[in-house]
């Protein structure tokens, strides 16, 4: 993906990986079973993030059900200077990215065992970006989104086909039209498209 790691940072990658491995079952973070499995399925879309337009000037960053760290632990880990907080409402997937935080040394990653929409009712327009993954979008979670969000944050979704991760990419301004953009990557290993839509168009996605 052109992304530029160095050794400290692969072994952190390396690191949260076999820690996802080790846990996966104890904590339920995830089905697959091997880390070329994780590595493949879950970390390369994950480290895509990176790669979103505007994300380089991010400081402060949410991940909305944050499970086991994908994609907020790699993105943290391949951008040290922003600022995460990971809220998920399991308290065992909590104390795992708590440990993962402070085995590899994420100063700046701060795990919250909460309901995001109660936790956003304390926050106004605090985060530069916010990730969602995995998680049933509905009217009350865009209400608590547009809450957090900058006035010019961006808005990270995923979905997924066989052949890719898809990532659609929302803010309030400067959008303008869609755009979208994809990453063939090594063979084996999926390719990325990234599609950039303006915040209010989220509201067609939403099932109710």
């Amino acid at each position: 993906m052109g992304l530029q790691l160095d050794a400290a940072m692969l072994a952190k990658l390396a690191k949260f990986v076999s820690l996802v491995v080790k846990y996966r079952r104890g904590a339920s973070l995830t089905s697959l079973k091997s880390a070329s499995a994780i590595i493949e399925r879950l970390l390369v879309d994950s480290l895509a993030v990176s790669l979103v337009e505007g994300v380089d000037r991010s400081r402060w960053c949410v991940d909305i059900g944050a499970g086991a760290g994908f994609p907020s632990v790699a993105v943290a880990i391949a951008l040290p200077q922003t600022s995460w907080v990971a809220v998920d409402s399991s308290p065992s997937k909590i104390a795992f990215l708590r440990y993962v935080s402070r085995e590899i040394d994420l100063t700046s990653y701060n795990a919250v065992c909460a309901n995001f929409t109660e936790f956003a009712s304390s926050r106004q327009r605090d985060f530069d970006l916010v990730v969602i993954r995995g998680l049933r979008l509905n009217r009350r979670l865009l209400r608590a989104v547009r809450r957090v969000l900058s006035e010019s944050g961006r808005v990270v979704l995923y979905q997924h086909t066989e052949r890719f991760s898809q990532l659609d990419v929302y803010c309030e301004l400067a959008c303008g039209e869609a755009q979208a953009r994809e990453i063939v990557l090594e063979k084996g290993v999926r390719s990325l498209r990234f599609e950039y839509h303006r915040l209010d168009g989220l509201a067609e996605r939403l099932i109710c």
